[in-house]
């Protein structure tokens, strides 16, 4: 009989809290600070700032490379919910063949993460020519300097790959050259020289971190959306427990997996059987050709207009799906189904 084979976030946590004892424990305790202690404050969606992190490993752990506390922080915020999200592959289809070029995504939709980390696989995306499993994503906040960060952390074959984007009122590509520009800023203050060249490195490959990133954040910003499709109850933030020595906030038991767009998928497979028809209508008689609506993103406001209550106004997503529509009779019809009580 098989063994089931232990998810890759899951085997990720075991391997780190070994290498590092203690430290998820060190991360609770300053994240339980938050807004008590001066110093100790941060934008509420990101779950501890990679910078605190590094503070607490050069207490301990003198050498160590930076990649390891951005791995840290999305692991100490992950390990709070271990939601792990499967795609419908016919839905991640159709969202990597959308055009996202001069997309501008408002930082508030980003900052709705349904969870403080996700792991989301990606069984159709390779790195090197090596499979690539899936990939954390979290908020980071620099509190030095102010910036609001979307970072992922890609896992392939026991290798991990940082992708960094800043968040803000400009498009993917730029948040992506911002997020390279900080690098090469903040390595000019190093003199180790294997800084330099990672950075050589990803210089020649921005073309296609910047691609990869386009691709990704779509399947985040369908998360952020109204229109995600899941196939039990929506994922929920974590709520802090009373104990004696006042509010905590455990880790999850164990993963819990999230099946994504499942029923979506199920009506874009029938719109592409649908749109290869090439039906003739009685009306005209002619034989036409049927087409698809592509898949396109779709943002509004909502809440109150008076200039007063801005403030409280809040931008919403919502991905809307692929449509068959006929050339001579239009869109498909709704179609309604009697339910028995």
């Amino acid at each position: 009989m098989s063994q089931i084979k232990e998810p890759v976030p899951l085997k990720l946590l075991k391997n780190f809290s070994k290498k590092y004892k203690h430290i998820f424990d060190a991360i609770d305790t300053v994240r339980a600070k938050k807004g008590k202690e001066p110093g100790f404050d941060w934008n509420d969606a990101c779950y501890i700032p990679i910078g605190t992190i590094m503070n607490l490993m050069y207490e301990k752990y003198s050498n160590e490379m930076v990649l390891n506390a951005s791995v840290l922080a999305a692991l100490a915020a992950w390990q709070k919910t271990k939601g792990i999200y499967r795609f419908d592959e016919t839905l991640i289809e159709e969202m990597l063949d959308m055009d996202s070029s001069d997309m501008k995504i408002p930082t508030e939709v980003l900052l709705r993460l349904p969870q403080w980390c996700l792991y989301i696989e990606t069984p159709f995306y390779k790195i090197n020519g090596v499979q690539m499993d899936g990939f954390f994503v979290h908020i980071e906040h620099d509190v030095n300097k102010g910036d609001v960060e979307l970072r992922f952390i890609r896992a392939t074959n026991n290798h991990l790959y940082p992708l960094v984007m800043h968040i803000g009122d400009w498009t993917i590509e730029e948040g992506v050259q911002r997020a390279f520009a900080k690098a090469k800023e903040n390595a000019l203050t190093h003199t180790n020289m294997d800084v330099f060249q990672v950075l050589k490195d990803l210089g020649e490959v921005i073309d296609d971190e910047i691609k990869m990133t386009k691709q990704l954040v779509s399947l985040v910003l369908y998360l952020c959306s109204d229109s995600a499709d899941y196939t039990r109850d929506k994922p929920i933030m974590p709520a802090p427990i009373k104990t004696k020595m006042g509010l905590h906030l455990p880790s999850a038991e164990k993963a819990k997996i999230w099946d994504v767009g499942v029923r979506t998928g199920s009506i874009i497979r029938l719109s592409r059987q649908q749109s290869g028809s090439g039906e003739t209508y009685a009306e005209t008689g002619r034989s036409v050709r049927p087409h698809v609506r592509k898949a396109h993103w779709h943002g509004y406001w909502t809440g109150p207009r008076a200039e007063d209550k801005k403030q409280d106004r809040k931008y919403s997503v919502k991905w809307i799906p692929p449509v068959f529509v006929k050339a001579d009779t239009g869109e498909l019809p709704a179609v309604i189904r009697k339910i028995k009580k």
